[in-house]
């Protein structure tokens, strides 16, 4: 009897084993992996001719104007809402007051048109700068919200003309924040 109850034992679990494997078989799964990236890609260039991911340095005087380029496009198939915020921080310390002038032009293309220029616009003749904190000012200049059309590419030269009495590390920083 006891032989009979151990293979009886065997059998309900090969028969739970073989069940298992025949569902998975059976029900077709499939699986997919999906990298999500910003739509919004943007590059950096010292000459508006060679870009770059990365962040680009500059050693400069008080005084002097230091000049670069921004490039954002959106690779997305579809229409893309972004608000814009344009920040400058220093360690040291910032202030509106620490800038000459802030001149951007901006040259849009989308798809196969025709470049569009806005500008040069001078943000702090305009008075679009503001203080966030001691360590932080903000530029705000373009639509708020900007619309992204499929292929859009805005490309701004960038020139930062500095008092003298300027010191520090000046970190410039564009960033796309998407609403609701």
């Amino acid at each position: 009897m006891n032989k009979y109850m151990i293979f009886g034992v065997v059998a309900f679990f090969a028969l739970a084993l073989v069940s298992a494997g025949l569902v998975t078989y059976l029900s077709n799964t499939s699986n997919a992996d999906v990298k999500v990236s910003s739509p919004i890609y943007q590059l950096v260039s010292y000459d508006g001719n060679d870009w770059t991911e990365d962040a680009i340095s500059f050693n400069i005087y008080g005084g002097e104007t230091v000049s670069f380029s921004a490039k954002d496009t959106n690779m997305a198939n579809v229409e893309i809402e972004t608000v814009s915020e344009n920040f400058v921080t220093n360690e040291d310390g910032v202030t509106c007051d620490d800038f000459v002038s802030v001149i951007v032009t901006t040259t849009t293309i989308i798809g196969d048109g025709e470049p569009e220029v806005s500008g040069p616009h001078d943000l702090i003749a305009y008075d679009f700068c503001s203080t966030i904190d001691a360590n932080t000012v903000t530029f705000s200049y373009g639509p708020s919200p900007n619309t992204w059309e499929v292929g859009k590419e805005d490309t701004s030269d960038i020139a930062i003309k500095f008092k003298p009495n300027a010191v520090g590390t000046y970190k410039y920083q564009n960033t796309n924040l998407y609403p609701n």
